[in-house]
């Protein structure tokens, strides 16, 4: 039964968990899971490994920072088309951004149902490649099979992956993430650089300790009615915590407002599920869509310790990920990258110091030195025992011979010549000096290397800050909007209010001034007053046609009203009634 090791790590901690599933019923059970707060994270994954007895056991790994772009692509393209494509728009549009594309590494996903069949959206995930390194250098000494997307694996929580679903999973983490399913597949991948490290930051000054100020949040109730119930410190982190999920709440709103008509379900997930009730604070923004905290299909719900696990969500997804088998298409660790070019890398390269070099051309030097004195000296020795033979000849001859001859052996090996000595020195001291210059030119490099690599580094948390302020103005932009159009409509209302007290007195008016005009002999049966227009409507009738006139002539020349028109409705032998319409004035 295949098993995984799911890691997820987060600013100041790491959640895991274990998986293994039955390919013959395809039951996946959860064997361990938890959340450990580090300081060395090195220390603490090999102190999670003995833990959970993962020595030989998948291990797969979540980004934390990665970054995600849409590109569009012809559908009737082959796959080495897109895949160059989707790489040259990508970097077109990391050049926009004044982002080094080099320093990335990027994988994509296709999004068919785009409602254009000539047109695929790719989903461009990009990761830094100083946290790729970083990854390496602490699993690599394990059994690593697996770098991938949070967004990707949450899937993966899901029954057949997500697929059918029109949902979207908010994964609210030190960013919150949103992974959009719609027309069965990933329909989108958003980052909305807001998340649980702003309010983790800002209860931490109180606490002065990170894992205090995640427990405390653990004890907040952010749907709370009344603050009455609640003691001192908990009222303070409800202010802290509040105006960041209002904040929160509305960029979600515009995140996945072209999705507002065909979302059905709203799911919560990540750190933020320890704040109680959050699902139903969000459940009100999105009132045609379920709200609620994911819970992985393949977790029992009745569990008792439910809480517990929907914490490390994260690392179940990615656990998952890892049982349902490693996508080499979008791993980063699997397909073969640049993690994997930099592993082999390191494992060929020797890392040799300048001392090093120096040390072994010493004790080379030394050795040749050594090997020239004891030759010296050898020579010494035989020319030393030539001499005496042709002594001991002298006196055998009685010292009446001729004196030898001496012949010089040029063919013998043993010839010095120093010369040659001072030669080899300059050969060696050329070598030492080219080691020296190797040992420095690698010294340097590494530095060089270390430097662009912290450079790269604070160049991306620059642009991820300028993101921020962008998407601050972009939302600033969006609220003024909304505030004019607020401004506008109670501008209309103040006017139209402002309006009606200045006619306030009108109807009165009319009222008293009609009073002293109508003839005895006419009846008035009905006044009508039409605010939109201020027409007036007035039912008379009269046994004499004349005195109907006479009152009629009297709403002109006295200006009771304007535009004063009549007509008779009926007559007969005892009455006459009219309709008079007018203006008030």
């Amino acid at each position: 039964m295949p098993s995984c090791l799911g890691i997820c790590i987060e600013k100041n901690l790491i959640k895991y968990a274990k998986l293994t599933k039955d390919k013959s019923s395809s039951l996946t059970t959860l064997n361990s899971f938890g959340i450990k707060f580090y300081d060395s994270l090195a220390d603490t994954v090999r102190e999670i490994i003995s833990e959970t007895q993962s020595e030989n056991t998948p291990i797969c790994v979540g980004l934390n920072t990665e970054d995600y772009t849409s590109v569009n692509v012809f559908s009737k393209l082959s796959s080495k088309d897109v895949k160059s494509l989707v790489t040259t728009n990508f970097n077109s549009i990391c050049e926009e951004k004044n982002v080094n594309s080099a320093v990335l590494d990027m994988r994509y996903i296709l999004v068919r149902n785009t409602g254009d069949q000539d047109t695929y959206k790719a989903i461009c995930i990009a990761a830094h490649q100083t946290e790729l390194t970083n990854l390496g250098q602490v699993f690599g000494q394990y059994k690593l099979t697996g770098i991938t997307s949070v967004g990707l694996a949450n899937a993966h929580l899901l029954k057949n992956k997500g697929v059918g679903e029109k949902s979207a999973i908010v994964n609210i983490e030190d960013d919150t993430k949103i992974t959009v399913f719609n027309n069965g597949e990933i329909a989108e991948l958003i980052t909305i650089p807001l998340g649980m490290d702003e309010i983790f930051a800002r209860v931490s000054e109180k606490y002065n300790s990170y894992s205090r100020a995640y427990d405390a949040c653990k004890g907040v109730d952010v749907y709370a009615n009344t603050s009455y119930s609640m003691d001192e410190d908990t009222k303070e982190i409800n202010e802290i915590l509040l105006p960041i999920l209002y904040d929160l709440k509305q960029r979600i709103i515009a995140a996945l407002y072209q999705y507002k008509d065909t979302l059905r379900n709203l799911y919560i997930t990540g750190t933020g599920v320890i704040i109680n009730n959050i699902d139903l604070y969000f459940e009100d923004a999105f009132t045609g869509a379920k709200c609620e905290v994911l819970i992985p299909y393949f977790i029992n719900r009745d569990r008792t310790s439910i809480k517990d696990v929907l914490e490390v969500n994260n690392a179940l997804a990615i656990a998952a990920y890892g049982v349902d088998g490693v996508n080499k298409e979008t791993d980063f660790f699997a397909s073969g990258g640049y993690l994997k070019n930099e592993a082999n890398k390191n494992k060929l390269k020797k890392q040799i110091s300048m001392k090093d070099i120096m040390n072994v051309a010493n004790e080379w030097m030394t050795n040749v030195d050594n090997k020239m004195k004891r030759k010296v000296k050898s020579k010494d020795r035989r020319n030393s025992i030539a001499f005496d033979d042709e002594v001991e000849q002298l006196d055998q001859l009685g010292g009446a011979g001729e004196m030898p001859k001496a012949e010089a052996d040029s063919s013998s090996d043993e010839y010095y010549d120093p010369f040659e000595e001072w030669l080899t020195r300059i050969a060696i001291s050329a070598f030492v000096a080219f080691a020296a210059y190797a040992g420095v030119s690698h010294y340097t490099g590494q530095l060089l290397d270390e430097k662009i690599s912290v450079a790269n580094t604070r160049i991306a948390d620059s642009q991820k800050e300028i993101k921020l302020v962008e998407n601050d103005i972009t939302y600033i932009g969006a609220q003024k909007e909304d505030y004019d159009a607020k401004t506008e409509k109670l501008q209309r209302i103040l006017e139209t209010i402002k309006t009606k007290e200045e006619r306030s007195f009108d109807i009165p008016n009319l009222l008293s001034r009609l009073m002293f005009s109508i003839p005895e002999e006419v009846k008035v049966t009905s006044v009508r007053i039409y605010d939109e227009s201020d027409t007036v409507k007035i039912s008379a009738e009269s046994g004499r046609y004349a005195q109907l006139g006479y009152f009629v002539s009297r709403l002109k020349l006295e200006g009771i009203l304007e535009d004063v028109n009549m007509e008779v409705v009926s007559m007969d032998t005892s009455s006459i009634k009219i309709n008079i319409n007018g203006v008030l004035p």
